[in-house]
C-alpha cells in the first residue's frame, strides 16, 4: 500500500547563510514514542522491520490490522475530484444531510454571463462539494450551478461557529474589495438562518483566522492583508454573530497569519504575522484588553509563505513554523520559556515551493508532525518529530501543485485523513490504513 514516496539524498547546503540537511532515509531512527522492537523506524523494506511488521510507506508498522499502534505511518494511496475553477477554501461538513461528512470548497473562476453571444466572461466565485456516496471511501465531485457570484472572487476564507448554533458559518474576504461577508449556516441546510453581515475593513483580505482571543467565549474574526501598509484588523464577535468595527493591530502587517496560540504562557491567546516586504514574522502580545504588542521579530531571508503554530517538543509552549518559497526549506523557531528564539531555529530542506504548513500528529505518537504543501510539484512534505527533531522527511503523492491541507475523519474510524486542495483544481483524499 505504499503511497509513492519519494526520498531525496542527504546534502548539506547553504541558504542565507544557514546550513540546511537535505533530508535521506535513516535507518533505524529513534522515535518520540516507546519503541516496540522497529515499530515507528524509517525503512526501505521489510527484512528492515521486526517479523511482525511490515516497510509500510517507509515506516515500520502494522497497518491494516484494525488497530493503531504509536508510531507507523499508515497512509493510503490519494484519490484525486475535479472541481470548477480553482480553489481558495475548503472545508468538511456533512452538507447534505446524509451519508456522512463531505467536503466543500470555494473556487474562483471566470464565468460566462447568461444571454450573451457571443459568451460575455467575467471573475466569479463558486462553490463545490466532494459529496460522500455512503460506500466506504466512495466520494463524487459535483458542481453547485445555482450557487454562483459574478463580478467578484474571493481572497480569503475561513469557517467558524459565531452565532453558537452548531452549523459552519463561512467568512469570504473578496479580492479587490476590504470587505469581509459573513455568512451563516454556510453551505448546509440551515432552519432560518441570520442574514449576512458585512464588515469592512481596512484592506482587501489576504488571509483569515478566528479565534476566542478576549476570552469572553465568543469567536473573533483576524484579517491580514497583502497591502504592505495596510495593518492586521480584528472583528470582535458578540456570540450571537454580531462584530465589532474593525480594529487595527498597532503592531504588525502582512498577509498571512499564524493560528491563534499562547506563546507567553499567560493564559491569552496571540498570533504570528508574516510580513513579506520586511521579510520577517512579528509575534504579537496579547495585553489581555483587546490591544497587542511585539513580542519577537523573527528574521525569515525570504517571504514567508505558510506560518503555523503548535507545541513540538511536549513542554506547552507553541513553537511557529514557517514556509519560505523562495528557498525551498521550512523553518522552525522554537519556543524557550515563552520567548520565540530565531538564534536556535532549525532550517529543513523542504520539496519545491513549500506553502500552507500544517502541524499534525501523522503517525499516532502524540507529538505533531509538520506536513507542508509544495505547491511547485505533486507532494505533500511530511516531517516526523523525533524528540522535537525533524531529520526524517517522507514525501506523499498527491494531485499537482498541493495549496493546502486539513486533517479529518472523513469515515468515521477515529483515524485523521488528509484533505489537500490543489491549483491542478482537483481535491485529493488520502486515508488512514490503520
Amino acid at each position: 500500500m505504499s503511497s509513492g514516496f519519494r526520498f531525496r539524498p542527504m546534502v548539506l547546503r547553504e541558504v542565507a547563510g544557514a546550513v540546511v540537511l537535505a533530508h535521506a532515509i535513516v535507518t533505524m531512527a529513534g522515535g518520540c514514542f516507546a519503541a516496540e522492537q522497529t515499530l515507528g523506524f524509517f525503512c526501505e523494506k521489510d527484512a528492515d522491520c521486526a517479523a511482525d511488521q511490515r516497510c509500510d510507506d517507509h515506516v515500520c508498522g502494522r497497518c491494516n490490522d484494525g488497530v493503531v499502534d504509536p508510531g507507523e505511518l499508515c497512509v493510503g494511496r490519494s484519490q484525486d475530484y475535479v472541481v470548477e475553477g480553482q480553489i481558495v477554501g475548503m472545508f468538511v461538513a456533512e452538507l447534505d444531510g446524509k451519508n456522512g461528512r463531505d467536503v466543500a470548497a470555494l473556487t474562483n473562476d471566470f464565468c460566462p454571463v447568461p444571454g450573451t453571444m457571443p459568451p460575455e466572461f467575467v471573475p466569479c466565485f463558486r462553490s463545490a462539494v466532494v459529496l460522500n456516496t455512503g460506500r466506504a471511501r466512495e466520494y463524487v465531485s459535483a458542481t453547485m450551478p445555482g450557487d454562483l457570484t459574478f463580478d467578484t472572487q474571493v481572497g480569503a476564507f475561513a469557517t467558524d461557529d459565531f452565532d453558537g448554533d452548531g452549523a459552519p458559518d463561512g467568512v469570504l474576504g473578496f479580492a479587490g474589495e476590504p470587505v469581509l461577508f459573513v455568512v451563516f449556516g454556510f453551505g448546509v441546510e440551515a432552519t432560518n438562518p441570520p442574514p449576512p453581515v458585512a464588515l469592512v475593513g481596512a484592506a482587501p483580505a489576504a488571509a483569515i483566522r478566528t479565534a476566542d482571543l478576549d476570552g469572553d467565549g465568543n469567536r473573533d474574526i483576524v484579517a491580514g492583508s497583502a497591502n504592505p501598509a495596510a495593518p492586521v484588523t480584528i472583528f470582535w464577535g458578540d456570540g450571537t454573530g454580531g462584530f465589532s468595527m474593525a480594529q487595527p493591530v498597532g503592531s504588525g502587517a502582512g498577509a498571512r497569519l499564524s493560528q491563534a496560540a499562547d506563546f507567553d504562557g499567560d493564559g491569552r491567546l496571540e498570533f504570528a504575522v508574516g510580513e513579506p516586504e520586511a521579510s520577517s514574522i512579528t509575534v504579537l502580545r496579547n495585553l489581555g484588553d483587546r490591544t497587542f504588542d511585539v513580542a519577537a521579530k523573527l528574521t525569515t531571508d525570504s517571504i514567508p509563505r505558510g506560518i503555523s503554530a503548535g507545541d513540538l517538543d511536549g513542554d506547552d509552549r507553541p513553537e511557529i513554523v514557517a514556509s519560505l518559497v523562495e528557498n525551498d526549506v521550512v523553518v522552525v523557531f522554537p519556543n524557550v520559556g515563552g520567548a520565540l528564539v530565531e538564534s536556535e531555529r532549525m532550517v529543513l530542506a523542504a520539496p519545491p515551493e513549500p506553502s500552507h504548513v500544517l502541524l499534525t500528529d501523522a503517525n499516532q505518537d502524540e507529538a505533531p508532525d509538520i506536513l507542508v504543501a509544495a505547491s511547485g510539484s505533486d507532494r505533500i512534505g511530511l516531517f516526523l518529530n523525533r524528540d522535537g527533531t525533524f531529520d526524517d522527511r517522507v514525501d506523499l503523492d498527491v494531485g499537482a501543485a498541493p495549496l493546502f491541507m486539513l486533517r479529518e475523519d472523513l469515515d468515521g474510524d477515529d483515524g485523521g485523513d488528509l484533505v489537500v486542495a490543489n491549483g491542478s483544481s482537483t481535491i485529493s483524499l488520502l486515508f488512514s490504513e490503520f
